[in-house]
């Protein structure tokens, strides 16, 4: 399993690779998808 400065560098790497996603579909004209939650019941 991955701990410590291992966990931390996976999950700072995928913030950087999310981030760089939307920054290319935002250049290349793509539409983000925003999530809906769903409604609450009542």
């Amino acid at each position: 399993p991955l701990e410590g400065a291992g966990l931390a560098y996976i999950n700072r790497l995928s913030d950087l690779l999310f981030v760089a996603a939307r920054l290319i579909a935002r250049r290349q004209g793509i539409a983000e998808i925003l999530w809906e939650p769903a409604p609450k019941p009542v």
